[in-house]
């Protein structure tokens, strides 16, 4: 996307990005392949959408997703709460609830998933504020009928 909204038109002579898909990094898990495959999948789908600039926020993305998704399943299996014990000076133990480290996590992975959407233009709220010209076609937008 040109990251222009509404009426307005890019800078004479701004540098267009390629469009061109971005390889998928080999060394993603399964679990981020798929995000990344889904992501470029949904982008592709609009012509002139996504450039291979944006290899390294879908990487991100798909990281996150994985991330999301990895501490979402240990949270189902291992609850959002584990007991913390604990031996004051006197020898006496106590023992208190604690949340786990990857409710923290987990968290901060929707959060980034959110951001890095926003930053490619996914989700019917952030596409009505990206301009998408088809591929080839910006030129012809910029002249009058």
């Amino acid at each position: 996307p040109s990251g222009m909204t509404g009426d307005q038109k890019p800078p004479e002579g701004e540098p267009k990005p390629r469009v061109l898909t971005p390889e998928c990094p080999d060394w993603f898990s399964p679990l981020q392949r798929s995000a990344w495959e889904g992501v470029v999948a949904s982008m592709n789908a609009v012509p002139g959408w996504i450039t291979e600039e944006q290899g390294p926020l879908l990487a991100v993305l798909a990281e996150a997703y994985a991330t999301w998704v990895e501490m979402t399943r240990f949270l189902a299996e291992n609850g959002r709460v584990h007991l913390e014990y604990l031996v004051d000076p006197t020898g006496k133990e106590h023992v208190r609830p604690r949340a786990r480290p990857e409710v923290k996590i987990q968290k901060e992975a929707r959060s980034d998933i959110l951001r890095y959407s926003a930053a490619l233009g996914l989700g019917p709220v952030f596409k009505a504020r990206v301009n998408l010209a088809p591929q080839g076609e910006d030129e012809d937008l910029d002249r009058a009928p």
